[in-house]
């Protein structure tokens, strides 16, 4: 991890701030390129608050320095989080209930095996600055998530991914050493946030429940949660939680499973390359969703998708879909008109999944970010 995320943190235990790091190994990296000074508050390469400081902090030479083992303290009430090749250890046991001790055993398993096999690595397609690319999820996040992100302007921004796994589809489609942002991602699965440091070395990665994030409220600019929500227990609270992180303005995308599939199910879940199934696989009542949302600010975009003819196409054509274009758009498209025909008279064959871009609302006297 690096200092200037010490700005950012909090106790998960008391929500005391600033915590303060006691540094056994620490190494130096490329530091993100962005002119923004990180840090608003607190300098934790100076310990000291920013308001008590007259000179300008040393950002270029911060961000270059990365804690790769150490401690994580809390002066309030004596709390002591470990940092491990580089990845800090925020989860904390009033958060890790069953349901998630069950999730987080399951996912570092599977992971596991993936670092194991060297022929099972992660595969990320790298795509920068294309307008459009090929693939199931790939043209889909790209296209009406990251597409409509790259646009309202990105350089300079903190941005958090909720439940990132390996970060695949951030290092393919958004990477911050070619966009120059902040990238921290969180996740419940260290094996999953060890592969994740390896693809993206220039992010950094918490090990944290949703539920319980350690972070101060409105610092983010933008926060992705790609699949997350249903795997997470109580997700109506932990959703507005994650919401309070978000700065007045500022841009969540997410993508989410809004029924679990009654119909072609297991084959639905192999087209969509989520074959695997987690302990816990729930599913998100969408018109709840919207009403938490639209609470909190506006849905800007949403689209509703994967239809049981659409799990059809992509099991029969999905590595032709990966190369072409043409054949991507093609079985989206019929995904699309299938569900305005046919799943309007057969709600069990309508769409099962949901993406879109929710904005938060703006605070009287704040400012877009």
């Amino acid at each position: 991890m690096r200092f200037y995320l010490l700005d950012k943190l909090i106790c998960p235990h008391c929500g005391y701030f600033p915590l303060s790091v006691v540094v056994l190994e620490e190494h130096q990296g490329a530091a993100p390129v962005t002119n923004t000074r990180p840090c608003a508050l607190y300098c934790a390469h100076e310990a000291e608050w920013l308001r008590n400081t007259s000179a300008e902090p040393p950002c270029s030479s911060c961000l270059k320095r990365q804690i790769w083992s150490g401690e994580l303290v809390c002066s309030e009430c004596g709390s002591r989080y470990p940092i491990d090749e580089r990845i800090p250890n925020l989860l904390v046991e009033e958060a890790v209930d069953e349901w998630i001790k069950e999730e987080q055993t399951w996912w570092d398993k599977r992971y596991m095996k993936k670092r194991a096999s060297q022929n099972d690595t992660i595969r990320v397609k790298r795509v920068v600055n294309e307008k459009e690319v090929p693939g199931n999820r790939y043209y889909e996040r790209n296209t009406y998530l990251f597409a409509p992100l790259r646009q309202r302007g990105i350089q300079g921004r903190l941005v958090l991914e909720i439940g990132a796994g390996t970060s695949q589809y951030v290092a393919g489609l958004l990477p911050p050493s070619a966009e120059h942002y902040f990238y921290v991602g969180t996740d419940v699965s260290r094996e999953a946030l060890t592969i994740g440091s390896q693809l993206l070395p220039e992010g950094d990665f918490i090990q944290c429940a949703a539920g319980k994030m350690p972070f101060r409220r409105e610092i983010f600019d933008v926060l992705l949660s790609l699949g997350v929500l249903h795997h997470i227990p109580r997700w109506q609270s932990s959703l507005n939680q994650i919401i309070d992180l978000l700065k007045p303005g500022g841009w969540m995308l997410f993508e989410e499973v809004i029924e679990k599939p009654r119909v072609l199910g297991r084959f639905r879940k192999h087209s969509l390359t989520a074959s695997i199934d987690s302990p816990h696989e729930g599913e998100i009542v969408f018109d709840e969703l919207l009403e938490i949302l639209f609470q909190k600010g506006a849905v800007i975009m949403w689209r509703l998708k994967s239809t049981p003819l659409r799990v059809l196409l992509v099991w029969a054509l999905g590595r032709v879909m990966e190369k072409s274009l043409v054949v991507t758009k093609a079985v989206l498209d019929a995904d699309q008109l299938f569900m305005k025909v046919v799943g309007k008279v057969f709600k069990s064959l309508g769409p099962r999944e949901a993406l879109g871009i929710f904005e938060k609302r703006q605070d009287e006297g704040t400012h877009h970010p």
